[in-house]
């Protein structure tokens, strides 16, 4: 269940949370006003692709080859 109220009051305002949803808004934007081509290429040199990332480790010596 998703809570709608909680019984103590925040006292401050969550400024990095509207932060996060902001610059996550922008990007958003700026992938999309790029099309389709280009937006594909966006996402693929900025996100996080788990093989690329655990294959640059393997490669470098910090797991064990099996």
């Amino acid at each position: 269940m998703i809570p709608l109220k909680d019984s103590n009051p925040t006292e401050r305002f969550p400024i990095v949370t509207v932060l996060f949803m902001a610059m996550s808004i922008l990007v958003y934007l700026y992938e999309v006003a790029l099309g389709e081509g280009r937006g594909e290429y966006f996402i693929g040199a900025f996100a996080l692709v788990p093989a690329r990332l655990f294959h640059a480790r393997r490669s470098r010596g910090h797991y064990p080859q099996g």
